[in-house]
């Protein structure tokens, strides 16, 4: 089949060309957007559409590695905000204007490309965080969202501008032609989709034994490593948290190798108060663990980090490939909280390895209740 002719303006079929929808808007705050190239050419990335319509934008597109070695990026920098959630960051609907920032930078790309912007690009980590105020849904429909209030990068650009400069004509319209480029697809798909059978649901395995009964062997973890860039390169612990759920045990700590990157700590929460000398911290762990215990992590990448640094582990189990084959949500733990309703209760002045431990925890406890009802 010969490829489509299509606009060069919108990068849309031109039969589907949105550029009829699209109406300039004269924003005074200055939308920058870091792109991870594997959306540049995704057919339903929103960027395209902001950078058409926003008279003020920029895009830049590129790896990671390449964007934390970019010389002039600070300097582009200087007297932005980054839209980007999390502890620390200010409500734009509570903004004085005083308080609003001249230039927003947003993040395109999933969520885990975003949250790995932020940690290995160093110049976003000194940059003033702002946030979307809760309750907001997206109406992406021809892409999937990771997770309840999760929205497009279009749709989180245009809702930053109506609260920061809501008197500005055209926001408005900003995104007509998100919802008409929806609407063509998926008046398209209809026609053509075909008739498919729904293949029976495949029966569940039964839970482990290890998350199953008293559990008196089970020692849940969370690690954090040092963000190399170098792939293959050595990644020592930066924190780690742990807990033996039966018993209601727990060892928290944060390493030496934490000093090496400051920028990080406000993502990971990390405090000077909470740092042991490793030969400390590795004592503590032999007396923590039991020969006949099962350590869980939600990734089977944490055990070689936890091997590297604190010698041999008796028997794992990798929590991820569970949870999937129990429950309907996908990502990463986050994500999967998020998903299922449960991140309200996590705990507060806890590391990040503190709160994901608990939310480890709560997917176990999820598990056993599914499981029991099944």
């Amino acid at each position: 089949m010969p490829p489509r002719d299509r606009c060069y303006d919108c990068f849309r079929p031109t039969e589907h060309c949105l550029c009829r929808w699209i109406e300039p808007v004269d924003n005074r705050t200055g939308i920058l957007v870091l792109q991870h190239p594997k959306e540049r050419g995704h057919a339903f990335n929103t960027v395209r559409l902001a950078r058409l319509a926003l008279k003020r934008s920029e895009v830049i597109a590129g790896y990671v590695p390449d964007l934390a070695r970019d010389a002039e990026l600070p300097s582009r920098l200087d007297g932005a905000g980054l839209l980007y959630p999390g502890p620390g960051s200010l409500d734009m609907s509570k903004l004085a204007p005083a308080e609003r920032p001249e230039r927003l930078v947003v993040l395109d790309g999933t969520w885990w490309h975003a949250r790995t912007m932020l940690r290995d690009v160093p110049a976003l980590g000194r940059l003033p965080r702002f946030a979307l105020p809760g309750g907001l849904t997206s109406g992406f429909r021809i892409r999937e969202q990771p997770a309840q209030g999760c929205l497009s990068t279009l749709e989180a650009v245009a809702a930053a501008l109506r609260l920061l400069e809501p008197d500005t004509p055209g926001l408005d319209g900003l995104l007509r032609p998100f919802e008409e480029m929806q609407r063509m697809h998926l008046g398209a798909t209809t026609k053509s989709a075909p008739r498919t059978r729904t293949r029976p649901r495949p029966r569940r395995r039964a839970l482990p034994g290890a998350l199953t009964g008293e559990r008196r062997s089970l020692v849940v973890v969370y690690a954090e490593v040092h963000p190399e860039i170098e792939p293959g390169a050595r990644r020592p612990l930066v924190a780690l948290a742990a807990s033996r759920p039966a018993t209601g045990e727990s060892l928290a700590a944060v390493l030496p190798a934490a000093l090496g990157i400051e920028g990080a700590w406000p993502e990971l929460a990390l405090s000077r108060g909470k740092m042991i000398a490793v030969e400390a911290f590795r004592a503590r762990w032999r007396a923590f663990l039991r020969s006949n215990d099962v350590v869980v992590a939600w990734n089977a990448s944490t055990f070689g980090a936890l091997a590297d640094q604190l010698g041999p582990l008796p028997r794992t189990l990798e929590l991820r490939p569970v949870y999937r084959a129990w429950r309907p949500h996908r990502g990463d733990l986050d994500r999967i909280i998020a998903a299922e309703g449960l991140a309200a209760d996590a705990p507060r002045a806890a590391t990040r390895a503190e709160t994901r431990l608990w939310n480890a925890e709560r997917v176990i406890d999820l598990l056993r209740a599914a499981a029991a009802s099944s």
